[in-house]
């Protein structure tokens, strides 16, 4: 029989705390705090804002470091704002890095051995506890890609949040989102590849033709309209 635990509130003082099988159901107005009494998730199923990210805490803490070769002592230019266990990441930084020790200091200890030596480069320090929430992300992530090949029969090698590609005649193509974008004033990123000669090249977008559900770009080669080999598009907007 499935069990079922209603609760007003669980308190443990042993040092490895309560271990549950089942379900837990909060009472109504009720919420799963931590031991500073913060709440982390509520009854109705809302995360706690010490769980979720702030708009500061998504663009993290930036500063300055220098690093040798194949060593973890990292010394930073300031420590404000860096935690224990923090990603780093920068030039020389080994991917999925974190902070082991030194948090909030100058003397940071790296959990992985950097790839270079680092000489008063640029480091960026990023929250590994907190939740995401597409409300705070808004607008700070692409939501459309592709990249095509645009000669012959259009081909898409890659792509996120793009259905299809129209080929409007030689040079110009439509890129087709899936899911349309909430509003026109999108920001869009491309660049072509020439197929005949760099001079005189240029890929630029036909504003006047966007949509929420699509745009065109277009691209020339000595003022001359050609398809391109390899086409790029980016889509950013809030």
């Amino acid at each position: 029989m499935a069990s079922k635990l209603f609760v007003d509130e669980i308190e443990s003082s042993a040092a490895s705390g309560i271990s549950i099988v089942g379900e837990i159901k909060l009472n109504t107005g009720k919420a799963i705090n931590n031991a500073a009494g913060t709440a982390l998730l509520t009854e109705a199923g809302a995360l706690g804002s010490s769980v979720t990210a702030t708009v500061a805490e998504i663009g993290g803490v930036h500063t300055t470091g220098s690093v040798s070769a194949s060593a973890t002592a990292l010394t930073v230019a300031s420590g404000s704002g860096i935690s224990d266990g923090d990603f780093v990441v920068g030039e020389g930084i080994t991917p999925g890095t974190t902070v082991a020790s030194g948090g909030g200091t100058v003397n940071i200890v790296l959990s992985a051995n950097a790839i270079v030596a680092l000489s008063t480069d640029s480091i960026s320090f990023y929250s590994a506890t907190k939740a995401v929430t597409p409300g705070v992300l808004g607008g700070r992530l692409c939501r459309a890609w592709v990249n095509f090949n645009g000669v012959g029969t259009v081909a898409i090698r890659g792509s996120f949040n793009v259905s299809t590609i129209t080929d409007i005649g030689t040079g110009t193509y439509e890129v087709n989102f899936s899911t349309i974008m909430p509003n026109t004033n999108y920001a869009v990123a491309g660049l072509m590849q020439p197929t005949v000669s760099n001079a005189g090249s240029d890929s630029f977008e036909n504003f006047s033709s966007r949509t929420t559900a699509k745009l065109r770009l277009t691209h020339f080669e000595a003022n001359t309209a050609r398809d391109s080999n390899c086409v790029s598009c980016l889509v950013f907007g809030a």
